[in-house]
């Protein structure tokens, strides 16, 4: 009897190492959108822009949020971007994605994506980026109806 109860907690002791194990090495993952692409900074998920006049500085960050605007930068020139999908943008807004595409010219940046009413065409100039921070200049915004 005592050496079954001594084989019981043994039991339960590898249990829970292997549980604390597990655990350990969740944690220890990277989200796929947060590894930053050392050949190209300016991919991945940025949010939380800070506009000052025509510089706008965004934060990366793991995945869209819910409720808030943000850019995507993804390989193959895919551009995402989550905004308004309605012309009223009195509160309550609701957000939407929208496709596009980009290019990049040493510091300048070409995109096209969708809107609620159509595409738009964005010519940025890329101030800076690094692991945590985006810094773009608008240089051009251009808005076209959908016929």
């Amino acid at each position: 009897m005592h050496l079954s109860l001594k084989f019981k907690k043994m039991k339960r002791g590898s249990i829970l190492l292997l549980i604390m194990f597990v655990l350990v090495l969740a944690a220890c993952e990277k989200d796929e959108n947060r590894i930053v692409d050392e050949s190209n900074k300016m991919l991945g998920v940025w949010s939380n822009q800070i506009v000052n006049d025509s510089t706008v500085v965004y934060e990366r960050v793991e995945t869209f949020p819910e409720n808030n605007y943000g850019i995507a930068f993804k390989p193959q020139h895919v551009f995402r971007e989550r905004k308004n999908s309605e012309w009223c943008g009195t509160p309550p807004i609701s957000y939407a994605d929208y496709e596009g595409n980009w290019t990049k010219d040493g510091s300048i940046v070409n995109v096209t994506s969708g809107y609620w009413g159509g595409t738009v065409e964005y010519l940025w100039e890329i101030v800076s980026v690094d692991d945590e921070y985006l810094t773009i200049r608008l240089l051009k915004e251009e808005y076209h109806l959908k016929e």
